[in-house]
């Protein structure tokens, strides 16, 4: 790659060396408008009746997302739009949230009129002096969040990018021309590389799929046993749809007659800052406490929230009262019974619009299929042999595409700061 000629100190840690002719400003400096949006909860009205509103979550992959949103009184909006009203052309910044997502800038790219919440900065700058895809390569590279963290409070345990503290970012400021020449370089350089990540992203799905596939075809027909393949064995109906034929030697029962289905239980008497056991919810471990509720190899369900991913748990352990825990009968393979879980059709049982929910009931009457236990431990161990061929080969792209998302960070850095020229 070609440098410039000739480098200056610009005395900011997150930027190092600058061109000569660049300048080092203050971030509210290139800007007419940053303020945040809309503070107070509006009065949320059909969408007939009103005007977009739009908050952090509409802003993903450094773009505007209109995959969900609500709606406020045209009223509202119109006096939102006095002071600071959100046109095409300008940014829109998350400030608000996790540390994956808070300073993530999108240009305004719509054609209608919304407002925003408050969880978002919108940015007017002035065009004289910044061209708004530069400033938005800029504000999306690693090391700028980095600088903003610094500043970011924390407040009720969220982290928040003020706009008092983003105005005194200091940016480095190329002249217009070369703005224009930076970003459209790096809008076609990260398109590039976005397609690749996107094509190997769809790639893991597929694996993922063929890995259900697997599982759900072993714990449903079987596999090869004792040099005796699949399609020589006989098989019989089921009963059950989604279960359809079944070998003959098998036999069809209720889930109740496979586990005990029990209740999770309050840990924050008992709850601890480290060691002990962990304490699980249907997202996993997000908790330790000094005793543990119950201590051989179980699988958890979900009972509400995130109900349609079960785990299996080896250690002793704690659940919240979000997710069941199991006592497995002797008669099944805990790795078996595991692997079954996970074929439960869960769109058909759970209830509760708001948060998704299970109940003892909807399990108990689940039906499931059950081979002989010298069986269970061949399809286990097939199914685990199997899947963690697929499993390396997932892990392999997922480290190709964390190196390609390295490789766009270090493209942006280097031509944001003008560590290589861009003609």
């Amino acid at each position: 790659m070609i440098t410039y000629e000739k480098y200056k100190e610009s005395g900011i840690q997150w930027i190092g060396e600058i061109p000569e002719d660049w300048v080092i400003k203050k971030f509210k400096l290139v800007t007419t408008l940053l303020t945040c949006g809309h503070a107070a909860t509006p009065n949320y009205v059909d969408e007939a009746d009103g005007i977009p509103f739009l908050s952090a979550q509409n802003i993903k992959n450094e773009r505007i997302s209109l995959h969900e949103f609500r709606h406020i009184e045209k009223t509202l909006h119109e006096l939102l739009s006095r002071n600071h009203k959100v046109e095409k052309g300008d940014l829109l910044q998350v400030r608000v949230g996790g540390s994956s997502t808070i300073g993530q800038t999108a240009i305004v790219d719509l054609d209608f009129d919304f407002s925003v919440y408050v969880s978002l900065s919108h940015i007017k700058l002035d065009k004289s002096q910044a061209y708004n895809a530069f400033i938005k390569f800029m504000c999306n590279s690693d090391r700028f969040k980095e600088c903003c963290s610094v500043e970011m409070k924390k407040g009720a345990g969220v982290a928040n990018l003020n706009v008092a503290d983003l105005e005194v970012v200091r940016i480095p400021v190329p002249p217009l021309s070369e703005q224009t020449a930076i970003a459209n370089y790096l809008y076609s350089k990260t398109t590039e590389i976005d397609q690749v990540v996107a094509d190997k992203e769809a790639l893991i799905s597929l694996y993922e799929e063929e890995k259900k596939a697997l599982i759900n075809e072993a714990v449903t027909k079987g596999v090869a046993l004792s040099g005796v393949e699949t399609s020589d064995a006989k098989f019989k109906p089921s009963g059950v749809d989604w279960l359809g034929d079944v070998p003959e030697r098998w036999e069809v029962k209720k889930l109740k007659y496979l586990a005990k289905i029990c209740n999770g239980r309050e840990y924050r008497e008992i709850q601890i800052e480290e060691g002990g056991y962990p304490v699980y919810g249907t997202g996993g471990i997000f908790n330790r406490c000094s005793d543990f509720i119950y201590d051989k190899t179980s699988v958890l369900l979900g009972r509400k929230g995130t109900v349609d991913r079960p785990i299996f748990v080896e250690e002793p352990f704690w659940t919240s009262d979000t997710i069941y825990y199991t006592e497995i009968d002797k008669t099944v393979a805990p790795k078996f019974f595991y692997f079954l879980c996970l074929q439960i059709q869960f769109d058909l049982y759970i209830y509760g619009s708001a948060v998704p929910s299970m109940t003892k009931e909807y399990y108990d009457h689940i039906y499931f299929p059950l081979p002989p236990l010298t069986e269970q431990a061949a399809i286990v161990q097939y199914i685990e042999s199997e899947t963690a061929n697929i499993n390396d080969k997932i892990n392999q792209i997922k480290q190709e595409i964390a190196l390609l998302k390295e490789y766009r960070q270090a493209l942006i850095f280097e031509a944001v700061t003008g560590k290589v020229r861009i003609d």
